[in-house]
């Protein structure tokens, strides 16, 4: 041993350094490997920590997902849908007719009312065969109108006259009759007509008569009592051409005439009237004849045109 302890000093002097670092790094190098192993072991540690942390983690997050949502928890009704309309059942087309016109090929009268103005030219649909048929309620028309007249004469008394001076007869008749024409324009409330009669009677107990032909221009007012009813109130004037036969003798002349007149109207439908009137004649005494008086009693139909 000593003998070889100069070359371990010799290799000691010589290899100094490396056997220093030989010497210093080894129990470093032991530290560190120890200090690696501590440090690994903790780490270890440290991941099975996190990984069980991460198991429980994902464990309650999986309880929680399988609890029940309040918000869900009651049912949900389905909204009803809304009802659609049902559309109607489409209507059979009828014939197709003539605008206006109603079977038989007669135009309609116009229809209006007289608490209103009468229009300019009608633009409504045509009214249907059944309400001309049977209206439930006539309505009056405004325009021109014809009519025709008779009625019952009952005459008062009169007479004859010679002339100059010379005297006259008197005369009483019997009842007669009149028969008469006429044409008129309504206005609603007021009537204007022209009319022509013939009237006929004869004498009591002899072989005379009296034959009168007057022509009246008549005013006529109307006040509405109903749907179907009117009273009526007019007078007349114009001028007349009379007759009267006495002993063989024919005495005659034109005169002035009047009359006056109160009735009432009856409508039937659109176009058909039945007046019933009282008139109230006489005429302005002549040269030949006396004043002529008469009670007449008379019915008239009249024809809305």
């Amino acid at each position: 041993m000593l003998n070889n302890m100069p070359y371990l000093f010799l290799f000691f002097s010589r290899e100094c350094p490396l056997a220093f670092l030989i010497l210093v790094s080894a129990p470093l190098v032991s530290f560190a490997q120890g200090d690696d192993i501590n440090n690994f072991s903790s780490l270890e540690n440290r991941a099975q920590a996190l990984s069980e942390k991460l198991e429980a983690h994902q464990s309650a997050l999986t309880e929680i997902l399988s609890r029940a949502d309040p918000i869900y928890l009651q049912p949900r009704l389905p909204q009803p849908k809304p009802s659609q309309p049902v559309p109607p059942a489409p209507r059979p087309i009828a014939p197709a007719t003539n605008p206006g016109t109603i079977p038989g090929g007669r135009l309609p009268a116009p229809r209006y009312d007289r608490t209103q103005p009468k229009p300019d030219s009608d633009t409504s649909t045509p009214t249907p065969a059944s309400q001309w048929e049977e209206p439930d309620m006539p309505l009056r028309s405004d325009g021109y109108y014809l009519g025709l007249s008779g009625g019952n004469v009952l005459p008062l008394n009169s007479g004859v006259r010679w002339g100059h001076g010379l005297g006259g007869a008197s005369m009483q008749f019997e009842n007669g009759y009149l028969a008469g024409v006429l044409l008129g324009r309504d206005f609603g409330f007021i009537r204007v007509e022209a009319e022509h009669d013939a009237i006929y009677y004869d004498q009591k107990n002899g072989t005379g008569s009296a034959e009168v032909h007057p022509v009246l221009f008549r005013t006529i007012f109307e006040k509405e009592l109903g749907t179907r009813i009117d009273l009526r109130a007019g007078i007349g004037a114009g001028i007349t051409l009379a007759q009267l036969k006495y002993g063989g003798k024919t005495f005659g002349g034109v005169s002035f005439c009047y009359d006056f007149l109160l009735g009432t109207g009856i409508r039937f439908n659109e176009s058909l009237a039945l007046n019933l009137d009282y008139r109230y004649f006489l005429t302005a005494a002549s040269d030949d004849y006396q004043r002529l008086q008469s009670n007449l009693l008379i019915a008239s139909l009249q024809f809305d045109l």
